[in-house]
């Protein structure tokens, strides 16, 4: 069976999947968002999680158990598709040829760029759109504060201010995929997608997920 068809027919698997619980889905995961073991993740890397199980047919049954479990418990921690094929990449050694090849193909399919074989890090812009840069006014569960987005020669930096803490805080991972920001803000995990000219999405915080909002 192709490395194409397999991957077709992983994702089909995972949209009905989805389909079967959409409400839950709807009323759990924030818009931009899909869940990836009980856990809402940006759906760039519930696809590329697919994508490297997909290819793990092709190991041993052992091999391919703790494949799975592994790149499960790394799509849940990450905010994008960049930052988690970075993650994978740094896990195996070059000389694992087989995995090389495997992440190689999935970073095709999930349209993420590789510089000197080596994969861009969770920083670099994916994919940019000028809305997103600037000033916003942030509303995270009820905190209240301010959200800056920059992109410097091509490399994405942000900070976080809310008035109960009363101090600016950097972001790190900050990332733009279809539409989809994505930042962490110490151990939070923040995703929202740009409609309308607001963002609206969800943090993951403490085995929990939050709203928040920002408009200009």
């Amino acid at each position: 069976m192709s490395n194409k068809l397999i991957i077709l027919l992983s994702l089909c698997f995972v949209l009905l999947g989805c389909a079967n619980s959409a409400k839950e889905s709807q009323m759990l995961c924030a818009k931009g968002l899909t869940k990836l073991d009980g856990v809402c993740v940006n759906q760039g890397v519930a696809n590329y999680v697919a994508c490297v199980r997909a290819q793990g047919a092709e190991l041993s049954s052992d091999r391919k158990r703790a494949l799975k479990a592994q790149v499960g418990a790394i799509g849940v921690s990450v905010s994008g598709a960049s930052e988690f094929s970075s993650e994978l990449s740094k896990k195996y050694s070059a000389s694992d040829k087989v995995m090389m090849a495997i992440i190689e193909r999935c970073n095709s399919f999930a349209g993420v760029r590789s510089i000197n074989n080596e994969v861009e890090s969770g920083n670099k812009v994916a994919f940019s759109d000028n809305n997103l840069f600037g000033a916003w006014k942030i509303n995270a569960n009820n905190y209240i504060g301010k959200l800056e987005i920059k992109d410097i020669n091509g490399t994405m930096s942000g900070r976080i201010w809310f008035d109960k803490y009363k101090r600016w805080e950097q972001l790190s991972a900050v990332t733009i995929e279809n539409n989809t920001i994505s930042f962490h803000r110490s151990r939070q995990r923040y995703s929202a997608e740009y409609s309308d000219g607001k963002l609206i999405g969800s943090f993951y915080s403490s085995g929990r997920n939050y709203k928040w909002t920002a408009v200009r």
